[in-house]
């Protein structure tokens, strides 16, 4: 058979009878073709002997890839091999003939309406969704590789350039002046060769093949006459029109659909194919969609990347209030309002706009006199300005109280944060609002270490939540999840637990895998595991975490870094020290390239890496980590902010592992001066700052004052955890080791008394504490 010839048709090709040619490319040829066993018709696709020396690996790739995917909307195949022909080998593929025409051409032929077209779509999405979870990108998806069949089922065609998530071994990576794919269904990030590709650039090509179903024409047209480079500087120097200006029936939830799929930033899109063809099946069945259309975030984040010479705390400024003024420019974005509700939000967006302005006015180094100004100083004057200004509206007031409020407890200032979003509560008049303060107050209690208020308040308000039904499903468990991790934290592990493996369930099947309640409470979860010491399963469900992060943020997401540091605890419990350091160090890596390396939540991720090194023996190297990332928050955020005191306690911990027991006793000092100034006096989180003082006087040989901490501990601890929690049992041990020093046997025998049965109950008879008090009271008894 010449490959040049188009007339004359093989009559076989191995067992298969050749009746004509369907198509054919660049790399081979597509036959309909007849099979005797079982008599069925099929199309068989060659591969050209002039294809390539890539061009089989691929071949039999695609084959590998189809013979996993079993879904109705992806073609089947049914047999690979190798034919021998007169001209040499030909590897060819027998895959199920589709009787159909292509999306475009079907949907043209048939006059399809807008929802029929949109039913076509959702049924694509969840196709690519079924190779998603396979770990399969399609990386070409375009209107010729899907055909719709005589059932009007479309079915996905050629996987040839696919890739393959863990095993980009077998992924053929685009060479230097070659393209892997179609120009204008392709991805920003395909377009530019990062090769790091997820489901969200197949994502965007599902939006491309919407809004060319949907319109006629693909979203930007002249991307098929020009080249890559042209391609490139089209798609970065321009939007694709608005869908609604050639469909005007697709105004709405449906051009919102398809603009946020074509989103260039991969984190704007859907996270993945099932939650687009959700969104489409909420709007064909009347019911409210969850995308929305850019927010003053997004604005915000190209802003900031223009303007990187800003100083940190302008940025992080930046950042809190133009996210204020979402609520705002929804109204502004929103389908028709009445007239008098749209005057009335453009003046609280006015005023808005006036303040952002003023605050980056006094984060300007002239008007700041020279002076270094830190995210604290901008946020203190920020929140005064909103206090002291009668003219702005109450809406505006609320809305910026609310989100100064939220970063101030991000940066450990839990007390001021709660002070601003308890206002902001008082004057917010929706309803769905008042809704999210009230759960973002007890992440504040939660925060600022009054987690009992937090659990109370929870507890409270979630039989309303309950009775509300379904209008109330995600806040219920946002709220339910957010209660699940007090719990752990008040040490009731096994009761977080059981909750979480309700919520959990729930979640994934009410609100989908890859949202954000979902995989909060996932992460819940994890952590709650390793409370238990579970630590095989705490780290299998992290892993799980990851990759639904992975899928929907990237690789280099924050929060997929706080889901890795999970693993590292559960490595760190089993004295893995080595990959706990390495998970460690590539945080601080990632935080230092995206945030800076003076960032608090560098400094922070500093920090766990000063404990770990601390535990493997190299004490001398984390103290001065632990050091370095102390004075750097104090000089930030204050000594009294959250973060600050809990980077304290472990330099405090750091330097004690150096036998520094001296300076590791006044930081504890300082800790427990300000948990006794709080108008509460000490909570939970205080308990463990007095336990340590007391253990390091008594490596200072100072018994009375170490004894006299463990009852002023003890004391407090009684009302907050009770006395038959396993935290007071190991506070009552090691009073009672300080009462020995001091000869003080009966009060000594007495605590170990009451510990042991505790610690035998929580740790079991063979673990080294409980071993510990029982050969110390064994000691007094026979002495």
């Amino acid at each position: 058979m010449s490959d040049d010839s188009h007339a004359a048709l093989p009559p076989q090709i191995g067992p298969f009878r050749i009746l004509q040619l369907l198509g054919e490319g660049g790399m081979g040829r597509v036959y309909l073709a007849e099979q005797d066993h079982p008599r069925r018709e099929l199309a068989l696709k060659v591969l050209r002997a002039t294809a390539g020396p890539d061009a089989q690996p691929r071949f039999e790739r695609e084959a590998e890839l189809l013979a996993g995917l079993e879904h109705p909307g992806i073609a089947r195949i049914y047999a690979s091999g190798t034919a021998q022909t007169p001209a040499g080998p030909l590897p060819y593929l027998a895959m199920e003939y589709v009787r159909g025409r292509d999306l475009i051409t079907h949907a043209r032929e048939h006059a399809l309406p807008l929802p029929e077209r949109l039913h076509l779509l959702a049924a694509v999405c969840r196709a690519v969704h079924h190779a998603h979870t396979q770990g399969v990108i399609h990386r070409d998806l375009k209107p010729a590789n899907i055909l719709v069949d005589d059932q009007d089922q479309p079915k996905i065609l050629d996987f040839g350039v696919a890739r393959v998530i863990g095993h980009e071994q077998f992924t053929r990576m685009t060479a230097a002046g070659e393209i892997l794919g179609t120009l204008p269904y392709m991805s920003w990030e395909q377009l530019i060769g990062d090769a790091r590709l997820d489901a969200r650039s197949d994502v965007y090509a599902l939006g491309a093949v919407g809004y060319e179903l949907l319109s006629g024409a693909p979203p930007y047209p002249g991307l098929s006459q020009t080249t890559l480079l042209g391609a490139i500087e089209i798609v970065r120097n321009s939007d694709p029109p608005r869908l609604s200006r050639a469909v005007p029936s697709a105004a709405g939830d449906v051009e919102t659909i398809v603009m946020k799929a074509l989103a260039r930033e991969p984190a704007r899109r859907y996270g993945s194919a099932a939650e687009m063809a959700a969104d489409i099946e909420r709007h064909l069945a009347h019911q409210p969609i969850t995308a929305r259309p850019p927010t003053a975030r997004y604005l915000l984040g190209l802003f900031v990347r223009r303007h990187r010479a800003l100083t940190a705390a302008a940025g992080m400024m930046a950042v809190a209030l133009l996210a204020a003024t979402a609520v705002s420019l929804r109204f502004a974005w929103s389908e028709a309002r009445a007239r008098a509700e749209a005057e009335e939000r453009s003046a609280e967006l006015a005023a808005v706009n006036d303040f952002l302005r003023d605050m980056f006015a006094a984060a300007d180094p002239e008007r700041a006199l020279g002076e270094r100004l830190t995210v604290r100083d901008v946020l203190d004057v920020a929140s005064g300005e909103i206090e002291a200004d009668p003219s702005l509206p109450a809406a505006v007031q609320a809305q910026l109280q609310r989100t100064l409020g939220n970063t101030y407890v991000s940066l450990g200032l839990a007390a001021r944060g709660l002070e601003l979003l308890e206002a902001a509560a008082g004057a917010t008049r929706d309803p769905e609002t008042r809704d999210r303060l009230r759960l973002e107050q007890a992440q504040a209690l939660k925060a600022a270490g009054r987690e009992a208020e937090a659990r109370a308040q929870l507890e409270e308000w979630l039989p309303q939540l309950t009775a509300a039904g379904a209008p109330a499903r995600r806040l219920r468990l946002a709220a339910e999840t957010e209660l699940t991790e007090i719990l752990a934290l008040q040490g009731y592990p096994d009761q977080a637990e059981a909750q979480l493996r309700q919520t959990l369930p729930e979640a994934e099947s009410a609100l989908g895998t890859h949202d954000d309640v979902t995989l909060q409470a996932g992460y819940n979860l994890a952590l709650t595991l390793h409370h238990l010491t579970r630590y095989d399963e705490s780290a299998e469900q992290a892993q799980q975490v990851i990759e639904r992060l992975r899928s929907r943020y990237g690789a280099g997401h924050p929060r997929v870094q706080l889901a890795r540091d999970v693993i590292a605890l559960n490595y760190r419990e089993q004295a893995r020290y080595a990959e706990a350091e390495a998970i460690y160090r590539e945080t601080v890596a990632t935080r230092q390239r995206v945030l800076g390396e003076d960032h608090p939540q560098t400094r922070a991720a500093e920090v766990s890496l000063a404990a770990i090194l601390a535990l493997d023996g190299r004490a001398g190297e984390a103290a001065s980590v632990a050091r370095v990332a102390h004075e750097s928050l104090r000089r930030q955020l204050g000594e009294d902010a959250e973060l600050t005191r809990n980077v304290a306690s472990l330099r405090a911990y750091t330097v004690s592992e150096t036998g520094e027991w001296t300076e590791a006793a006044d930081i504890y000092r300082g800790l427990i001066a300000q948990a006794e100034a709080n108008p509460d006096g000490p909570t939970v989180t205080d308990l463990p700052d007095y336990n340590n003082l007391g253990n390091a006087l008594k490596h200072l040989s100072r018994y009375d004052e170490s004894v006299a901490v463990f009852e002023t501990l003890l004391r407090h601890a009684e009302p907050l955890v009770g006395t038959d929690h396993l935290h007071y049992a190991l506070f009552q041990m090691n009073y009672a080791d300080g009462l020995v020093h001091l000869g003080r046997t009966a009060a000594a025998r007495a605590a170990y008394e009451h510990s042991i049965p505790v610690l035998r109950r929580d740790l079991g008879d063979e673990h080294p504490r409980t071993q510990k008090a029982i050969t110390a009271l064994a000691a007094l008894q026979t002495r």
